[in-house]
């Protein structure tokens, strides 16, 4: 059987994997909203936690946004001290970015919102269910980038 030979099922797919993204936008955005971090900020937060010293270039491959966008949220979440940019010490065109201490406690606040999250959406499902999309998943997007 030829996988979304009926068109409604590949749409279903393709909308639900919108809506939930959507949703998930809307859930972190009004949890995060009193820390003033909105967008992809949170993602880019947990991506300077796991990578202290990363660069913006390195930073907006990881997010798959342009320099620019990446360039205006490291200024907003600069001036809000939830990072320090420092220029390289071998390479003085490139700043390595980390976090505050400000930003080491939001980083552990959107560890437990997304837990939170985590556990809304995968009530009822069964772990080997949600190993079986996460499969599906990366499976589909590396056919994408084929």
């Amino acid at each position: 059987m030829e996988l979304f030979s009926d068109h409604d099922d590949f749409t279903k797919l393709a909308t639900g994997f919108s809506r939930i993204e959507r949703r998930h936008k809307r859930y972190m955005n009004r949890a995060l909203a009193e820390n003033g971090v909105t967008g992809i900020a949170y993602s880019v937060i947990i991506t300077i936690a796991k990578r202290p010293g990363i660069n913006q270039d390195q930073l907006a491959e990881a997010q798959g946004v342009d320099k620019s966008r990446v360039a205006r949220m490291l200024r907003h979440l600069e001036l809000d001290g939830y990072i320090l940019r420092e220029l390289h010490p071998e390479d003085r065109r490139n700043y390595m970015i980390s976090l505050t201490a400000k930003g080491v406690e939001l980083h552990e606040q959107i560890i437990k919102i997304t837990k939170e999250w985590a556990a809304l959406i995968s009530s009822g499902i069964a772990p080997g269910d949600i190993e079986a999309m996460i499969r599906t998943m990366d499976r589909i997007l590396q056919n994408l980038d084929s």
